[in-house]
């Protein structure tokens, strides 16, 4: 015999057809509607207009709330979303962001209209917080939604929503979250009585050291990016094959060695040198991954402030790479204001590793002072 939950069939939410929803909702509460007919007269112009208008608009939300966000969750991590709503709470418009999290918004508008349109009512300047998955604020206890009703001429219009997930797991304080490190980079320097330091970063890591030239330039002296992640340009494809790989090995519930060969060969151009050692090795190392991070944290987009980066820096580069591909490359080389881009011929994103030795000379020679460091000025 199944138990039941006490107050589940209150605090939960499913969908419902149309016309059971709008018996649900208080009369008290007017809604602006329109039949078939009337939605049949907008012409194709005046669609598109307005689609591109809808979708101008959430672009401008998801900018305005990583602008006022105090949290790394959200202005590092990419870790919200947004939408509008028609009045009974089917989604016009999404944000692109994680849209996982604002796909249960929908559920959330249902239960308000259903349980709070006769009391305590839906008025213009209302607010509804939720963060109860039962009834669709959030995929998780920690996510918190905000619902916002738009009236027109005294009708509910629509509904504005956002949700953020917010966590508190490593960061440098109660409630907060360091995804790229850089925090804990900073206090590790500290430590251990540096003051600045050269950062060498590969892919995540070259995210990573990005973004800690951006918020700590006064303890960066110069930076080596490798094929770096946390700049998608706007004319991207669909994720490249590496990064499709990575993503669905992280995400498996059983990763299997397997996979892992099959990424890892897609690293190096020369598939001589995926050896089984170093297979055996990766594979080993993912499976005592954080629990916590099945999927590398997001640092959002960081184009924006890559003018920020005072440092000398240098993009090195895998002609062949298939995961963060060469195409990407421009954005961050113009982004950057003393930057300079070397690319190997015949090798992919593991540069460092397949083209070891005249990468460690060209490293070394930019270290020691070489062209990107001196063309300051």
């Amino acid at each position: 015999m199944t138990s039941r939950i006490p107050g589940a069939e209150e605090f939960t939410s499913r969908p419902i057809p149309r016309e059971e929803l709008l018996r649900q909702i208080s009369p008290a509460l007017p809604l602006h509607r329109i039949d078939d007919e009337q939605a049949g007269q907008v012409n194709a112009l005046t669609y598109e207009v307005v689609r591109h208008r809808l979708w101008a608009i959430t672009q401008e939300m998801g900018e305005t709330l990583r602008r006022m966000s105090g949290s790394h969750v959200v202005t590092e991590s990419n870790d919200f979303n947004f939408s509008i709503c028609d009045e009974l709470g089917e989604q016009v418009q999404v944000g692109a962001y994680k849209v996982g999290l604002i796909g249960s918004m929908d559920l959330a508008i249902v239960w308000t209209l259903r349980n709070r349109s006769a009391n305590p009512g839906i008025a213009e300047g209302d607010m509804f917080l939720c963060n109860d998955p039962w009834i669709g604020g959030g995929l998780h206890q920690n996510d918190a939604a905000i619902l916002a009703p738009i009236f027109h001429e005294g009708k509910l219009f629509g509904w504005t929503t956002a949700i953020a997930h917010q966590v508190d797991l490593g960061g440098p304080r109660p409630g907060s979250f360091s995804p790229s490190a850089q925090e804990r980079v900073g206090r590790a320097l500290t430590a251990l009585g540096i003051d600045r330091a050269h950062l060498v970063g590969n892919s995540y890591g070259g995210g990573v050291a990005m973004r800690i030239a951006m918020c700590h330039p006064d303890r960066v002296d110069r930076l080596v990016l490798m094929a770096p992640g946390g700049v998608l340009p706007q004319d991207a494809a669909p994720w490249p094959v590496g990064l499709e790989h990575l993503f669905a090995y992280m995400a498996a519930e059983n990763p299997s060695r397997e996979a892992m060969a099959r990424f890892v060969r897609l690293m190096v151009y020369d598939e001589t040198l995926a050896t089984e050692a170093l297979i055996d090795e990766r594979y080993e190392s993912s499976l005592k991954a954080h629990p916590e991070l099945p999927i590398p944290p997001n640092f959002g987009d960081l184009t924006p402030d890559l003018a920020l980066i005072d440092a000398p820096t240098l993009l090195v580069w895998g002609r062949e790479d298939q995961t963060v591909p060469l195409t990407w490359a421009p954005t961050i080389l113009q982004g950057i204001p003393n930057a300079e881009l070397r690319v190997l011929p015949r090798c992919r994103h593991w540069v460092q590793y397949e083209r070891a030795p005249e990468f460690n000379h060209i490293v070394r020679e930019f270290l020691q002072g070489g062209a990107a460091a001196t063309s300051k000025g």
